[in-house]
């Protein structure tokens, strides 16, 4: 410390360096215990370790100590290993500082700081626990402030089978549950409605809210059709885990709310995307074909090409399903910078992106005058959250939402038609605008996919 008055230089020095030792004496004797426990045995350790005391003496440990002491940190944690460390630099002045440490039963401490300008603003650590063996899963996460202060924590339940089967929100001191949310519950049985079938290929959809009650396809048991090929199970719940099992994000309700909306009578089968093996867009597209999907909504992509080759093969084979496809929102031309599957220029898709309510291109959006077919208003649409809560959407996927629905109401009137009638006359809507720049994508813009023509 640098003392700002001189007189006291000795005396406040002095006094400075007790105050640190005391400070330094109280926190080695508060993670005694902690550190004790982990080196006893691992099953005492994976108990203690996912306590709320222990989880505030790990913060105590590691967002107290500076950077560079990285190895005293790994000290005060019963011996443990500094695995892996990383830093990244972005908004400029922000650097996230991410650590790793590995303790003597195979369990492990991840710590992520971020800092503004050398300060220290938000510190989150996460357990994560041995099961089966060798894997680890993730266990408990404790979110602290710039001052080392606990905010707030999560922890993950698992089920029998070691599937996560529950989200667990925590106080600030840890002990307390604030809220929970289900990772995989059970699709409530009910009656097949009538109506057009489309399926939806997203993250899943909260499907005990009631709004979906009275949509869902199901086979004469009143079991759902739907699946979800992350997991493979029946159970295509809405959670994106690829971020993070502690936050994950929730897309494909909120697409379904916007569908609904604007295509109250459809028979909805809900797909849980397959991230961990995208060759199951195969299997995935051939079910949907199998159950009498004529319109599937897709709202998803990404930059490698590979990971398209088995819904490219598919989509290809089954002229009869129009795939409404997102655009993206990387802000970009995808005609220079590709991004799949929009880009595969498929006979039997649409591929969409947002604009405003007066034609212009939304911020953010993709646009292409070869890869784009349409754009369309879907910015700050009215759609559901997970939870049931009334929402703000935005972006080119809720685009797929309004031409899934406008595609959905004109088989409604027309079943017969193919998929290539179907896309004619919906690319038929499309114009120009005062303030269309043409060029943005192939066949214009329609400024109200539910107006009546």
């Amino acid at each position: 410390m640098i003392l700002q008055n001189l007189r006291c230089r000795f005396l406040c020095g002095w006094q400075n360096m007790y105050t640190r030792q005391i400070a330094k004496f109280r926190k080695v004797a508060l993670l005694a215990s902690f550190i004790l426990a982990i080196a006893v045995t691992d099953t005492r350790a994976a108990k203690e370790l996912s306590d709320p005391a222990s989880l505030q003496k790990i913060v105590a440990a590691v967002c107290s100590v500076k950077e560079r002491n990285a190895a005293n940190v790994a000290g005060q944690l019963g011996g443990a290993k500094l695995v892996d460390e990383t830093r990244t630099k972005f908004r400029d002045t922000m650097q996230r500082i991410r650590k790793t440490f590995r303790i003597s039963s195979g369990n492990e401490i991840r710590s992520t700081s971020i800092r503004r300008d050398g300060t220290l603003m938000r510190f989150v650590v996460e357990v994560y626990q041995k099961f089966d063996g060798q894997k680890l899963r993730p266990d408990s996460l404790a979110i602290a402030d710039g001052t080392c202060l606990t905010i707030n924590g999560r922890r993950i339940t698992y089920d029998s089978t070691g599937r996560a089967n529950e989200l667990i929100f925590l106080s600030s001191t840890l002990d307390t549950t604030e809220s929970r949310e289900p990772l995989n519950p059970p699709i409530p049985t009910g009656d097949d409605p009538s109506g057009v079938t489309v399926a939806l290929i997203d993250s899943g959809i909260s499907y005990g809210l009631p709004i979906f009650a009275n949509i869902l396809a199901r086979d004469d048991s009143g079991m759902a059709l739907g699946y979800d090929y992350w997991d493979m199970d029946t159970r295509p719940y809405d959670v994106d885990t690829s971020r993070s099992m502690f936050f994950p994000r929730h897309h494909g309700t909120r697409m379904a709310s916007v569908l609904l909306q604007e295509a109250p009578g459809i028979r909805l089968i809900p797909y849980r995307y397959p991230r961990p093996d995208m060759t199951r867009m195969r299997d995935l597209i051939a079910d949907a074909d199998a159950k009498g999907t004529k319109v599937v909504a897709m709202a998803m992509g990404s930059n490698q090409s590979n990971d398209w080759t088995a819904f490219e093969q598919a989509a290809r084979t089954r002229p009869h399903m129009l795939f409404v496809i997102s655009a993206g929102n990387n802000g970009r031309n995808i005609d220079e910078r590709a991004v799949y599957p929009a880009t595969l220029r498929l006979k039997n898709s649409i591929v969409v992106t947002s604009s405003y309510r007066d034609g212009r291109l939304a911020e953010g959006s993709n646009w292409g005058s070869r890869s784009v077919d349409l754009m369309l208003p879907a910015e700050e649409l009215e759609a559901i959250d997970h939870r049931g809560k009334n929402t703000l959407v935005s972006g080119s996927s809720f685009a797929v939402a309004r031409i899934a629905a406008l595609a959905a109401r004109l088989l409604a009137e027309h079943p017969n038609w193919a998929a290539s009638e179907l896309k004619r006359a919906i690319i038929d809507r499309a114009r120009t605008s005062g303030t269309y720049e043409k060029g943005t994508v192939q066949y214009g813009w329609i400024p109200d996919p539910q107006a009546d023509e």
